[in-house]
């Protein structure tokens, strides 16, 4: 799994037999197979495709902790075309698992074999990497200065200790350390950098083993669920997605307030925020103003806002009343179902109800299709003083739209509020940080796997005549053409300094 040509020497060849006795047969370990399938390339790519295979069913079905399994039975009814083979193949895919895939057992045996992989593949090619990182061989025979794909001969017309000092001073100028040693009335010399590089591969396995765990915890240990709680209230009550069981918080969430900003001349929603107060043990521990994207979080517990909506309870509401034979204005308010007399009329008004966002079901009842002020709507019994009343709907958005005609006044709906309540998505992810880390370690790894190569440089100094001959070999296990490069100015520099002493 890790890319490399084979360097100027390759240090994990056996040494050719020697003539001698012949050696004893060595018998593989009985988990030998077991190792040779779990490193295979063939079984980490087929894990894959299957894994990638699960994420896309696992996309176009809804899962049951993320929204209405009933729309796959709508969506597979669409495919299928008849309800019975649509019914049939719904049942087949959730006895199979198909709409909580990432909880199946399959799905983490698949993640184990996975990561078992690259744990195996890891483990048997790292003693290999790290001994040509940190025992690489020094004195390189001819054989490797010749075969070396970056190799230079040069003369420096210097004593050797002299040519050795000119090289050790090139060679850490570039970065390289140094290592020496002799043999055979030859001075070997070794720099390298960038050994590390080669554990970036090792460094992204491991990452990607570190996101599986984070999101194997997350799934294990973690929920998704929704709160609900109105202005002034507190509550510790969760429902849980997926199974809509109820459940509780080991605190409590109190909102003490919920605004909504709306853009200018209409009821769109620019802005909605809660502000919120954790109590725990009986005391008020923390307060947070929360908004979109910007959450509350306690004890590695997280609310986002989500939603909001009227209680319908604590109503209150504002009427603008006009005698039609006077002209005589007044504003009205309303908390609640009292009845209110217009002055001057001998009218009285009674709220009814007030629809937040008005419609009518298929019977032609007023119905609200939900608690956002979307179509506000007022009903108003109007009490007239011939003891008869007349049931009345005011849109607040269109006051020139009436549904009782022959009234003595006028009425427009001018402006309701009640108690509203904050909706909260409360999400606990215990592996979250797990797979923020492997993510940090997958960036790192990358860096080193790809950007970073282990460069090496071998050099040889045997002394002719009064001069020392000095052959240079060099290798990098990737970006080999910038290595070339600077196998050549590492060469050029010792050979400049050489001929200015010399």
């Amino acid at each position: 799994m890790q890319g490399d040509s084979p360097p100027v020497v390759d240090e994990t060849q056996p040494t050719p037999p020697s003539a001698g006795p012949e050696p004893a047969v060595v018998t593989k370990p009985w988990y030998d197979p077991l190792l040779s399938f779990f490193s295979s390339v063939h079984v980490a790519v087929v894990t894959l495709i299957i894994l990638a295979a699960i994420s896309i069913i696992g996309t176009v079905l809804q899962q049951q902790n993320i929204g209405d399994i009933e729309a796959n039975l709508r969506l597979f009814q669409e495919f299928f075309g008849d309800a019975g083979r649509a019914q049939r193949a719904f049942d087949l895919s959730e006895r199979i698992g198909f709409f909580h895939l990432y909880q199946t057992w399959y799905f983490y045996a698949l993640l184990c074999l996975l990561s078992t992989s690259l744990i195996v593949c890891s483990l048997r090619r790292l003693p290999l990497t790290w001994r040509i990182m940190a025992r690489p061989k020094v004195a390189l025979e001819d054989s490797g200065f010749r075969a070396s794909p970056n190799r230079r001969s040069l003369t420096l017309r210097l004593p050797r200790a002299e040519a050795a000092a000119v090289v050790v001073a090139a060679l850490r100028k570039g970065g390289f350390g140094k290592r020496e040693s002799e043999s055979d009335g030859a001075l070997y010399l070794f720099g390298q950098k960038g050994a590390y590089s080669r554990l970036g591969i090792y460094a992204t396995h491991f990452s990607i083993i570190m996101i599986f765990v984070g999101g194997m915890l997350g799934s294990v240990y973690g929920f998704k669920a929704y709160m609900q709680v109105s202005e002034g209230e507190t509550s510790d009550q969760i429902q849980m997605r997926g199974d809509n069981r109820m459940a509780t918080l080991p605190f409590k969430v109190r909102c003490d307030d919920f605004q909504v900003d709306y853009y200018p001349g209409s009821q769109r929603p620019k802005d909605y925020y809660s502000r919120l107060t954790v109590i725990d043990g009986g005391k008020e521990t923390m307060h947070e103003r929360i908004e979109v994207n910007s959450p509350l979080q306690y004890n590695g517990i997280w609310f986002y806002q989500s939603s909001y909506g009227d209680t319908g309870r604590g109503l209150k509401a504002r009427i603008h009343v006009v005698d039609i034979k006077t002209g005589a204005g007044h504003d009205l308010s309303f908390s609640g179902t009292e009845v209110t007399e217009v002055p001057g009329t001998g009218v009285r008004i009674q709220l009814q109800r007030i629809f937040p966002d008005f419609a009518q079901d298929e019977k032609g009842r007023p119905i609200s299709r939900s608690n956002q002020p979307k179509n506000p709507v007022a009903a108003v019994q109007v009490l007239l003083p011939d003891g008869t009343s007349k049931l009345a709907y005011l849109f607040k958005h269109r006051p020139d739209l009436k549904t009782v005609a022959g009234l003595p006044v006028d009425l427009t709906f001018v402006d309701f509020s009640s108690i509203q309540y904050t909706g909260l998505q409360v999400v606990y992810d215990p592996g979250v940080w797990v797979i923020w880390a492997g993510c940090t370690l997958m960036v790192f790894g990358l860096w080193f796997a790809f950007f970073s190569s282990h460069r090496r440089v071998w050099v040889r100094l045997r002394e002719e005549d009064g001069a020392t001959a000095v052959v240079l070999a060099g290798n990098a296990n990737k970006n080999r053409e910038s290595f070339a490069e600077e196998f050549e100015r590492l060469g050029d520099a010792i050979h400049a300094v050489g001929e200015a002493r010399g």
